[in-house]
């Protein structure tokens, strides 16, 4: 992606989708509103990142999480932990765990979720998890879109819409391309593919830089 353009955030509308400033302050009013002697405020599915941002608001924050030594076990910031089965389990297990925790509550708790792996849960068991918890999410297809850098470059583009150049390298570079584009470069892995252990966001300040490592 070449960061030589700024960057503008877009709102999207109607059944587009919802701006994320909106949809953030929708989900800490409805955590603000929540009964807080006969329920949670919210049940985070995500990491310390999640708890951190959340701890500072002043609601109480109960955590699902997939690993029983996950850190945000021994956080102050957290009134509860509970350990679910793996993502990579059976969808039901992940479910029936969920909507365990919901259901302890006299009122719908609301639910955030941290990654795009649990945003994707989320998406695709939206009906069964909106019987015991309450969340914000656009439509689906607007998820893939926002989530798959690739399609949204093609989608920005179709809509005029002004967005980092990007360019997705799948085997061969594609040098005539990459030298329409203006350093300097972010170079971000796709990790919704099987990658190894390539996790690292590399920034690149020239095209020289940016051949020689390709």
């Amino acid at each position: 992606r070449s960061s030589g353009q700024p960057e503008q955030r877009v709102e999207k509308q109607g059944s587009v989708g919802v701006s994320l400033p909106s949809a953030w302050n929708g989900l800490l009013a409805m955590a603000a509103n929540s009964d807080r002697e006969n329920g949670p405020a919210c049940v985070l599915f995500g990491g310390m990142s999640l708890l951190r941002t959340m701890s500072e608001t002043g609601v109480d924050c109960h955590v699902a999480a997939e690993s029983p030594g996950d850190l945000t076990k021994y956080s102050r910031s957290k009134k509860s932990f509970t350990c679910i089965p793996s993502l990579s389990s059976e969808s039901g297990q992940v479910l029936d765990a969920l909507n365990d925790i919901g259901n302890r509550f006299g009122e719908k708790p609301v639910l955030f979720y941290g990654n795009d792996q649990t945003m994707r849960f989320v998406s695709r068991h939206r009906n069964e998890l909106s019987r015991c918890f309450r969340f914000l999410m656009p439509a689906s297809d607007v998820l893939t879109i926002c989530s798959e850098k690739d399609r949204f470059s093609e989608v920005a583009e179709k809509l005029s819409v002004r967005y980092p150049k990007s360019l997705v390298v799948q085997g061969e570079l594609n040098r005539p391309a990459l030298e329409r584009m203006q350093p300097p470069f972010v170079i971000k892995p796709d990790l919704t593919r099987d990658l190894g252990n390539i996790a690292a966001i590399a920034e690149v300040r020239t095209q020289k830089a940016l051949m020689a490592s390709s």
